[in-house]
């Protein structure tokens, strides 16, 4: 049975990869959005040149408007067009980049560059840009030498960097021109999903302090928000589809009961997994409810027993924690099941309640792991010369549920 709570069940569809803020260069390679630098405020360093940088992207846009579009061709200086040769793809995060190194898209180039600025720290900028080819030139020195060049290349039917001068002759200032605020969204995407209320301060720090950039604060507010928009509709979609999970669960597992449902909070799982003759565990049946109280697991449980035929349950065993609303439940639905506690909750419950004292813990497992009642006799009677008080408490919990797990008195 793969069941929600029709009434008050909510499904957690979403299963975001976890990552720490030391991860946030991992997260970039594979989520680096590098947004249009035309559409894109600019600014970075608090400055007023991002309407500088807008009015020289423009100028460069109408020259080239103005010009025959050549990007096509391969540069002499590209050395590419050997036939037999093998060319050198993009290895995600490397932060690597030459000459013939091929793309997939003009959009994968500027992760790469994007890539190469966070590993080299240079400030840097697109001086061309389109669908079908993209320059970066230094953004500090108009002599410096540095420049890349990506284009597409007919023969390969794939983007390739055709001009290659990597030699700075400036000095690193701390900035870049392609550090937007897409990108810190992506760097952060896991931090902010994790932890909603993570300050734009925190990540101005941490960035800084990883890769020696200064960005502003508002950088990192505006950042923050397109965060939580890509969470957001991450969710959306996700739970758009949720009948269309519920039809390929039933798909794939037949015969099986699924009910959808969905609620603006957060929920319980409940679950039961099976146990066959190898000791080996599967799942049989999870659902996401409002809460957990006695109504959510008799709705649970009713499911599970009619979808397993288990009628009043006698001739099965059912084994779970001392959870007052899971007992209850297990009681007014399956009256002649054999209901066994976990022993591993048990002595966590113990634990709990003696915190910083010693428990027996191998004169426990003893009991629990006892195959025969002399030696469970044996083993309790330990127990209770050890710590009569914890011994109590212990009998308090129906020791005898803990140790049929085992034994079967």
């Amino acid at each position: 049975m793969e069941s929600e709570n029709v009434d008050d069940g909510i499904a957690d569809a979403v299963n975001p990869n976890e990552a720490t803020g030391s991860d946030v260069r991992d997260i970039a390679h594979d989520e680096t959005l590098v947004e249009d630098p035309v559409s894109e405020e600019d600014n970075e360093n608090g400055e007023k040149n991002g309407d500088d940088d807008l009015q020289e992207e423009r100028a460069v846009a109408e020259e080239e408007e103005q010009q025959a579009d050549t990007c096509e061709d391969t540069p002499p200086n590209s050395d590419c067009e050997d036939g037999g040769r093998r060319y050198i793809g993009c290895k995600k995060g490397s932060g690597e980049l030459r000459l013939g190194q091929v793309f997939n898209s003009i959009l994968e180039f500027k992760e790469a560059v994007v890539d190469y600025v966070l590993k080299e720290g240079f400030n840097v900028k697109y001086t061309k840009w389109g669908t079908q080819h993209s320059q970066v030139k230094c953004a500090i020195d108009g002599d410096c030498a540095f420049k890349i060049y990506c284009a597409f290349d007919k023969p390969i039917e794939r983007y390739m960097i055709k001009t290659f001068d990597d030699e700075h002759t400036c000095m690193k200032d701390g900035h870049s021109k392609v550090i937007k605020d897409g990108v810190i969204a992506r760097l952060f995407l896991n931090d902010i999903k994790r932890d909603p209320t993570y300050k734009p301060s925190a990540m101005q720090d941490a960035f800084e302090d990883k890769y020696n950039i200064a960005i502003t604060n508002d950088q990192c507010r505006r950042a923050k928000r397109k965060a939580l928009d890509i969470i957001q509709a991450d969710y959306d979609e996700q739970f758009a589809r949720m009948k269309d999970y519920r039809l390929a669960l039933i798909d794939s597992n037949p015969d099986s009961t699924v009910e959808v449902g969905t609620n603006n909070v957060d929920g319980q799982l409940l679950a039961a997994i099976g146990c066959d003759a190898n000791n080996q565990f599967f799942p049989v049946a999870w659902s996401v409810v409002k809460k957990e109280n006695t109504d959510s697991w008799v709705w649970f449980i009713k499911h599970l027993k009619h979808d397993l035929q288990l009628q009043d349950g006698s001739g099965f065993t059912i084994i779970s924690d001392r959870q007052k609303c899971l007992i209850n439940a297990v009681d007014q639905e399956l009256s002649k099941v054999e209901h066994r506690m976990c022993a591993r909750h048990i002595y966590g419950n113990l634990r709990r309640i003696y915190p910083g004292k010693e428990l027996p813990n191998a004169l426990f497992w003893s009991m629990a792991k006892s195959f025969n009642i002399g030696e469970c006799d044996r083993a309790i009677k330990a127990f209770k010369e050890f710590d009569f008080g914890v011994y109590e408490e212990l009998m308090k919990r129906n020791p005898r549920g803990i140790l049929q797990l085992y034994c079967g008195l």
